[in-house]
């Protein structure tokens, strides 16, 4: 019933450290010619729902400059390792000077799949525990905040967090009925 389109030409519009823009001609099957579909490729991504040994999640206060806004949302950052799991054990400790003990990938899942290929690596942490203070980077401030399952849940609820990865995560936990 579904058949792939075919990529007639592309060339590339940006290519920089964090993104790279490339514009597809592409045929559907139907014989649809679509001159400009922009595909977006880079760094897989992990994110990482971690709790502590008293039952608090770890969330990051930080700006981000795309929505400009200070934010709430779960650890999260581009893969440089050739582990999605290694990644994700620097992500946590980087943003928030965190270590876990316990790892639990929940989910790979496309972050947008209409335009990118581009893939989320979710991660449980459990045992964390404080061993530094976060690492601040000129492009990215961080400040780790602690907050009760119960407020966890509340700012799901009512749409706190502004971060689509921070609801996957909260959700794959929640399907697999670990944590609440």
């Amino acid at each position: 019933m579904f058949k792939k389109w075919k990529r007639l030409s592309s060339r590339y519009r940006l290519k920089s450290r964090w993104i790279t823009i490339r514009q597809d001609r592409v045929k559907t099957p139907e014989g649809h010619v679509i001159p400009d579909y922009y595909v977006r490729e880079g760094k897989d991504i992990v994110t990482v729902l971690a709790v502590t040994n008293e039952d608090k999640i770890i969330v990051v206060r930080q700006y981000k400059y795309g929505a400009d806004k200070v934010i709430l949302e779960l650890p999260t950052g581009f893969i440089d390792e050739k582990s999605p799991l290694a990644a994700a054990r620097r992500e946590l400790l980087e943003e928030t000077g965190y270590k876990a003990s316990h790892w639990r990938k929940l989910a790979t899942v496309l972050t947008d799949p209409t335009s990118s290929a581009m893939k989320r690596h979710v991660y449980l942490a459990e045992n964390a525990r404080k061993v530094s203070e976060p690492v601040q980077f000129p492009n990215e401030r961080t400040k780790a905040v602690l907050l009760s399952k119960t407020q966890f849940l509340a700012g799901l609820k009512k749409g706190t967090f502004k971060s689509q990865a921070t609801y996957a995560a909260a959700a794959l936990v929640i399907a697999r009925g670990r944590i609440f």
